[in-house]
C-alpha cells in the first residue's frame, strides 16, 4: 500500500473479502506490539508528538520491519482454521518472514494436522509461524499453538506471574509454553472502533 509500510494485505473470510480493514481493533493492537514505529516522545510538546525511530515511551519492536496483513476473521473476531491456513500461505507467498497467530480455535475442532504441516513446510522455506497459547485459563494451551513446529507464546504480568486468562501448560504433547511475553499494561495502537481504546491492553 503506498506511503505505508503495509507491503500486501489480503483478506480471508469469505464473507468479508473485499476489505481489509480492522474494525475490532485486535488485529491492528497486535500488529503494532510486533512491529508499531510510532512513538509517543513525552519529551516533546502536544499530546500526539511522534518520532522514529523509538525515543521515550514507545510501542513495538520490529519498528522498520514491513507488514503482510491477512485478514482471517469477522468483525467480531470469529474465524475458521481454514481462513487461517490460507492466510498463511499467502503470506508465505509474499516473502513473510514472521507469522504471529493472535487467536486460538475452538477446543471441538482438529485443527493441529493442518496447522503443522504449513508451519513444518514455512520453516523449510524460511518463514516462522507463532501463536497465541490461549486466553481460556485454566484450560492448556490451543490451537494453533499447540500444534507441532509452532511456538506457543503465553502472556506474564509486570512480576513476571502469568497472566490471569493466559493458557497455562499441560502435561500432554503440544501443551507446552514455548515462550511468554508482557500481556498487562501493553502500550499498544488501536482503531477508533476498537474496544481496547485507549490504546492500552
Amino acid at each position: 500500500i503506498p506511503g505505508s509500510r503495509v507491503a500486501a494485505a489480503k483478506a480471508f473470510h469469505p464473507k468479508y473479502l473485499r476489505n481489509t480493514t480492522d474494525r475490532n481493533g485486535h488485529g491492528t493492537a497486535c500488529a503494532g506490539v510486533a512491529c508499531g514505529g510510532t512513538v509517543i516522545d513525552v519529551s516533546a510538546p502536544g499530546p500526539c508528538s511522534t518520532v522514529t525511530p523509538p525515543i521515550g515511551k514507545r510501542f513495538g519492536v520490529a519498528y522498520k520491519a514491513d507488514i503482510v496483513v491477512a485478514k482471517v476473521t469477522s468483525p467480531v473476531g470469529s474465524s475458521k482454521a481454514d481462513y487461517v491456513l490460507s492466510g498463511l500461505r499467502w503470506a508465505l507467498c509474499k516473502g513473510a518472514n514472521v507469522a504471529s497467530i493472535s487467536l486460538a480455535m475452538d477446543r471441538d475442532t482438529n485443527a493441529d494436522p493442518g496447522f503443522a504441516q504449513v508451519a513444518e513446510n514455512a520453516f523449510l522455506q524460511g518463514m516462522l509461524i507463532v501463536a497465541a497459547a490461549g486466553n481460556d485459563r485454566p484450560l492448556t494451551v490451543a490451537s494453533p499453538a499447540s500444534a507441532e513446529h509452532i511456538p506457543a507464546i503465553g502472556g506474564i504480568d509486570a512480576n513476571g506471574a502469568l497472566y490471569r486468562k493466559s493458557c497455562p501448560a499441560g502435561r500432554q504433547p503440544g501443551e507446552e509454553v514455548n515462550l511468554a511475553a508482557p500481556a498487562v499494561n501493553v502500550l499498544v495502537p488501536t482503531t477508533d472502533r476498537s474496544p481496547f481504546a485507549p490504546f492500552e491492553y
